[in-house]
């Protein structure tokens, strides 16, 4: 292992460390097609920011004696949780409301995803309601009320309500069946009180076709639709 890195000026390490950390936040999930430049120049952005709070901090605590101690260890502090930070507005605001103003200026309507599915993922703000796979086979997979799986009657379900993995499998609780030409019929034991929970894991390969229902967070609560 190289630890030559160690060796670089205490400011510069704080700048990569905390400029990782916020690229890391901004593009959880969304980082395997990234290239090297793009984790570089991400990291050296977010790693910028965090410089400056760096340097106010300790301006600051450069005043008053008694106040640099206390600065020496609230810059490096400030710094991280400032690149986090804005790891966090991006992915939430700041990459949503770019592409917004870029679409509405006919600049661009791509949003540099490499897949749809991956753009599927990358909206956060909904609550997950009910998912259909139909498999190669031609069988059909459901989850009829995905909200069994993110909360009561007995806590929130391991994977729950589902996983999307990057390379199109999918981990699913699975209430419902259909064979090929055949009716819908309930799964027995998925949800068991004594046994768990029963999840199912669908390799990328055998998914055909997906179909899966959301309500977005902006809507009002179903009692007061």
């Amino acid at each position: 292992m190289d630890f030559e890195a160690f060796g670089l000026p205490w400011a510069t390490l704080m700048t990569l460390a905390s400029g990782y950390a916020g690229y890391y936040v901004a593009n959880v999930g969304l980082r395997e097609h990234h290239k090297t430049i793009d984790i570089t120049f991400s990291t050296l952005v977010f790693g910028f920011f965090a410089t400056i709070v760096y340097m106010l901090i300790g301006l600051g605590g450069s005043f008053h004696p008694n106040a640099a101690v206390m600065a020496a260890i609230l810059s490096p502090l400030g710094a991280f949780g400032t690149s986090i930070g804005l790891g966090v507005w991006w992915s939430k605001i700041g990459r949503k409301w770019l592409e917004e103003k870029l679409r509405d200026g006919n600049v661009s309507h791509s949003n540099e995803l490499p897949s749809a599915w991956a753009s599927m993922q990358r909206i956060t703000d909904t609550t997950a309601r009910q998912l259909h796979v139909k498999l190669t086979d031609g069988t059909w997979l459901k989850c009829e009320d995905m909200r069994a799986f993110s909360g009561p009657p007995i806590g929130e379900a391991p994977n729950g309500p589902c996983v999307f993995g990057g390379t199109g499998d999918i981990l699913m609780y699975v209430t419902h069946r259909k064979i090929p030409d055949g009716k819908w019929k309930p799964v027995v034991g998925t949800l068991d009180t004594e046994w768990g929970y029963e999840i199912t894991y669908i390799p990328a390969a055998q998914v055909a076709l997906m179909d899966y229902r959301r309500r977005p967070a902006s809507w009002p609560p179903l009692d007061a639709a």
